[in-house]
């Protein structure tokens, strides 16, 4: 009879260490294939960076002005008081004629012998012989100048009346006034006007005969008593108005008023 033998057991199943070592190298194993298997987190692209395009170079501002200065105005030549020439035989100085504290103070005169008049200027004395003359002009002599009719004033009897008036201003027919007749009335108001703003201002004068406009002492005009003077620059203050007037009609009438223009200078 044949011995039995017992079938002989694998080392796995007879060694419980070496079962543990398989389990262990097993896994070793199976963490290693993680690792080298372990799927990449993708890190994300880089922000594209986009070249700004180029500024163009920025323009050198200049370096800073000075602030300018105000332009120095210079009124035109003739439109300041001080480029008028002075007058020249001032009626009010053979009158000794005074200044009020107000108004004007207005002396009434009598030239009287119209044939002495320019008869070239005066149209009412036409009829007058060539031979007329007077102490300052000539018959036919285009345009007199009330400067020469001072020395009359000297005489006697020339100076008619005297008063204190608000304007300047005259309208009478034939002998109303102080029986001064009209046609050979003659007038000089003196008196002080008061300038409260800075400008250029228009004479307004109305009226017919002769008449010279006096300003502190500088001769504005001279002719024709119904001509207008050119605007005049005057500053802000209290100027010494003169005014002399001579008629030739049988309607004494004149009157003068002044009024602003205009603020704005004339460069």
């Amino acid at each position: 009879m044949s011995r039995y033998r017992r079938p002989q057991r694998s080392l796995w199943a007879r060694s419980r260490n070496y079962r543990r070592l398989v389990w262990f190298a097993a896994f070793i194993a199976f963490l290693t294939y993680l690792a080298f298997n372990r799927p990449q987190q993708r890190q994300p692209p880089p922000f594209a960076v986009t070249a700004a395009p180029l500024a163009p170079p920025a323009a050198q501002s200049p370096p800073p002005q000075p602030a300018p200065r105000k332009p120095t105005l210079v009124i035109a030549k003739g439109n300041r008081l001080q480029d008028l020439p002075l007058a020249q035989n001032r009626w009010s100085e053979v009158l000794s004629a005074r200044t009020p504290g107000k108004g004007f103070n207005a002396y009434y005169l009598d030239h009287g012998e119209l044939e002495r008049l320019h008869r070239a200027y005066h149209p009412y004395n036409y009829d007058k012989k060539d031979g007329s003359v007077v102490a300052w002009a000539r018959v036919g002599e285009e345009k007199p100048s009330l400067a020469r009719y001072a020395d009359r004033w000297r005489e006697a009897g020339r100076q008619i009346a005297e008063e204190n008036s608000s304007s300047i201003r005259i309208h009478y027919n034939y002998n109303e006034l102080k029986r001064i007749p009209a046609e050979d009335f003659a007038a000089c108001w003196l008196g002080y006007i008061d300038i409260a703003q800075g400008g250029y201002y228009q004479f307004k004068p109305q009226g017919g005969g002769l008449a010279r406009i006096i300003l502190d002492r500088h001769l504005v005009s001279d002719g024709h008593a119904g001509q207008a003077p050119p605007q005049l620059w005057l500053e802000p203050g209290r100027y010494l108005l003169e005014v002399e007037y001579l008629n030739y009609h049988h309607t004494a009438e004149y009157a003068l008023g002044l009024e602003l223009a205009s603020t704005r200078r004339t460069p």
